[in-house]
């Protein structure tokens, strides 16, 4: 499923935030990474489904008319 996991990098891109930003939220619980990768540095991996709630929480709220 790899191509569902997203870098840090990849979801700043899609959020319109920088990576630091990304690894903030994580810190904070925000974003949780799906996983890492094996390896000394265990680069991070974001679900696809949790960018995208990440993306309605976030999300503009539509103005409503009271004209």
């Amino acid at each position: 499923m790899a191509g569902d996991e997203l870098t840090p990098s990849e979801v700043a891109a899609e959020l319109g935030v920088s990576p630091a930003t990304v690894r903030r939220w994580e810190k904070r619980g925000v974003l949780t990474p799906s996983r890492r990768l094996p390896g000394e540095h265990g680069h991070r991996r974001y679900s696809r489904s949790a960018v995208d709630a990440l993306k309605k929480k976030f999300a503009p709220k539509p103005e409503s008319d009271s004209d």
